[in-house]
């Protein structure tokens, strides 16, 4: 009995302590920090706190929501008195980038023109929302701004389509090359195996040991790093054997190669 009570109270010191860290929290307008206590006071309070502790809930929102609508009447209103302050020189500025975009537009300089005119728009556009848009120096810039996008717009959309067009051309291309390549390198097979002891190669001595008037007699000198040449892959490899007459004599030969096999063979004299 006497636990259960030192729990309850405990339990209650626990309540108590999270409500009055919610209150001085709100005090403080420590928004996040003060729901976060609701949320601990509301696991440790009875059911008889449940009033008290939504009516710190609906303060705290509503102080929240207060301090949020406050921060955005500051923002505006610090962006009017920016605007209004700021826009007889910047309406200069506008106004520069204005006649060099019209006078890139004129020259036929359609990149330039459109940098110029999308900054003069960014500039103009970052008066909206504010006591200057119905001014007549506004709404004179804005009239000139439009009327000359309308007229450079086309342009830079046939570029844009022309660019379009090369990209897809140049990726068709590439595409139908990579397909050819690929068609070659299907016919061609993969590189022809090499000993890694004497750096021959397995199928030109298989080649070899059939056209060789004495096949016994071959020695191997050096045979180069295949090379991939259209459907083949190509080497040339140097050795000795004995001709028709049994006399040992050096020869140099090109090979053709697919699939591991030797498909011709030239000699070079």
């Amino acid at each position: 009995m006497i636990g259960a009570r030192s729990d309850a109270a405990e339990k209650i010191a626990l309540c108590q302590q999270n409500e009055n860290d919610a209150q001085t929290q709100l005090a403080a307008k420590n928004f996040s920090e003060a729901s976060a206590a609701l949320a601990r006071a509301r696991k440790a309070c009875p059911s008889t706190e449940d009033a008290k502790l939504t009516e710190l809930d609906r303060e705290t929102n509503r102080q929240e929501r207060a301090a949020v609508q406050t921060a955005a009447d500051l923002a505006a209103a610090t962006k009017e008195a920016d605007a209004v302050r700021t826009f007889p020189q910047k309406s200069v500025e506008i106004a520069a980038s204005y006649k060099r975009a019209l006078n890139d537009t004129y020259a036929g300089k359609w990149t330039d023109a459109d940098n110029d005119l999308s900054d003069a728009e960014g500039n103009l556009n970052g008066f909206i929302g504010t006591s200057v848009v119905p001014t007549k120096p506004f709404q004179d810039l804005r009239a000139q701004l439009q009327a000359l996008r309308q007229k450079l717009q086309p342009q830079l959309d046939r570029i844009a389509e022309r660019e379009r067009k090369q990209r897809e051309a140049e990726e068709a291309k590439a595409e139908k090359e990579r397909q050819a390549s690929s068609a070659v390198d299907g016919v061609r097979g993969p590189i022809p195996e090499r000993s890694e002891y004497t750096g021959e190669l397995v199928c030109v001595n298989l080649y070899l040991a059939h056209v060789l008037n004495d096949p016994d007699s071959y020695q191997h000198i050096g045979t180069t790093a295949p090379v991939a040449s259209g459907p083949y892959w190509v080497v040339v490899s140097r050795f000795r054997a004995k001709n028709g007459f049994g006399a040992l004599t050096l020869h140099q030969a090109t090979f053709k190669i697919q699939h591991e096999e030797v498909v011709s063979m030239v000699e070079q004299q």
